[in-house]
């Protein structure tokens, strides 16, 4: 950004970005809990209307509006929850919610989701993210979809299995949510096929992703509720390198289109090596975070399907057999725009190609090896989640 103008008021902004996402998931107030969401929007509105390229003023707006909508849905779940209650205090509303009727919990469950699946661009609502994503500046850009859109899915779990502990356990409400999930993931991934700018590609992928971190929720089993944490975690390393790459094609390469790249491997091996650790992360791919995330995902899934061995769940068995089958497609794009970037001819006009300076790279590297010894030794990373399932993996 050192050659952008008003470099000051970026950083400020940029600052302002990150210190909402930290607050939302350091209240158990939910008062507070709105105001820093809140506080996630406005400096991410103007980081783009402003730093933004193509039709930024237009596209921040669609941003703007889409998940102020949100966030009005969830004020008023919000609202709803402190009229019955009297508190905004998450302990003291669960503890007064106990006998709450099942309708009355789930029309404040569905006002909370929908504001919260606008920020995870849940399919439908998701077509803010590949514009936003696409046009922010790439330093927000890594931000907006590994790690906001993420929290999302953050406040799915923290409030609604805190005041509502029981609403998943709903069939109609679970299955519906599953299937969501499902067609969300699928969605997202092969959008992704279709894509020629990598940024609208990790985009579609960052879609894919929250229909697995939505995937466990939905199931209401504790151990794929884990996993969807850790589906949280994973792109939050993983995307965050790819997205970094993006930002270096497009500061050395003046370019994100796919199309105009290849034979990158020989020229920018580090970025090589980054980016193939970076897909196959968000594959689930051993001995990277993003495997253990999909394992533990799948296998609390599947285990809440045959809890009742002699009666299983054989719909949710089903569904939980497509979900596993399609993060083939996920593998699928990395791996293909790895062969599209890297190992196709280098192109005529890429022949003095290079790596980016120490001060690109080596933020990038930091996270794809991080993402690589978390893959290794989870256990702490899991013990900070739940005890119980880190001594699992453990053993």
């Amino acid at each position: 950004m050192e050659n952008e103008e008003a470099v000051n008021a970026y950083f400020s902004l940029y600052l302002h970005y990150a210190a909402g996402m930290i607050g939302t998931v350091l209240t158990t107030n939910l008062a507070a809990f709105f105001m820093f969401f809140e506080l996630m929007l406005i400096p991410s509105w103007a980081l783009i209307n402003r730093w933004g390229t193509g039709p930024k003023e237009r596209i921040a707006f669609k941003y703007f509006m889409f998940t102020e909508v949100g966030a009005l849905l969830l004020l008023a779940g919000i609202a709803y929850t402190y009229a019955l209650t009297g508190s905004f205090n998450l302990f003291q509303i669960a503890q007064r919610t106990i006998n709450l009727p099942l309708a009355t919990a789930t029309i404040i469950s569905i006002l909370i989701l929908i504001g919260l699946f606008v920020k995870m661009a849940i399919f439908p609502l998701h077509t803010w993210l590949p514009d936003a994503h696409a046009e922010a500046p790439t330093p927000i850009s890594a931000l907006l979809s590994p790690a906001m859109i993420g929290i999302g899915g953050y406040a799915a779990i923290r409030i609604l299995y805190t005041i509502f502990p029981t609403i998943f356990k709903n069939a109609v409400f679970s299955y519906f949510l599953l299937v969501l999930s499902l067609v969300t993931m699928i969605y997202g991934a092969t959008m992704a096929y279709a894509q020629r700018d990598i940024k609208r590609l990790l985009a579609y992928s960052s879609i894919s992703q929250m229909g697995y971190l939505l995937f466990g929720i939905a199931t209401g089993s504790s151990l794929a509720i884990v996993g969807s944490i850790l589906i949280a975690v994973n792109p939050g390393l993983s995307k965050a390198v790819l997205c970094r790459v993006s930002g270096i094609f497009i500061h050395e390469l003046k370019t994100r289109d796919i199309g105009l790249l290849g034979g990158l491997g020989s020229k920018m091996p580090v970025t090589a090596i980054s980016s193939l650790l970076g897909f196959l992360g968000l594959a689930g791919v051993p001995p990277l975070i993003g495997f253990w995330s999909e394992f533990i995902l799948f296998f609390g899934s599947m285990k809440a399907g045959l809890i009742f061995s002699l009666n299983p769940n054989i719909a949710l068995i089903m569904i939980v057999s497509i979900a596993t089958v399609a993060t083939v497609l996920s593998a699928g794009y990395g791996l293909w725009t790895i062969q599209r970037v890297f190992y196709k001819q280098l192109p005529e006009k890429l022949r003095d190609a290079r790596e980016a300076s120490l001060l690109m790279i080596a933020p990038i590297f930091v996270l794809a090896v991080l993402a690589v010894i978390l893959g290794v030794y989870p256990t702490p990373l899991i013990n900070l989640i739940n005890p119980t399932v880190a001594s699992l993996i453990g053993s």
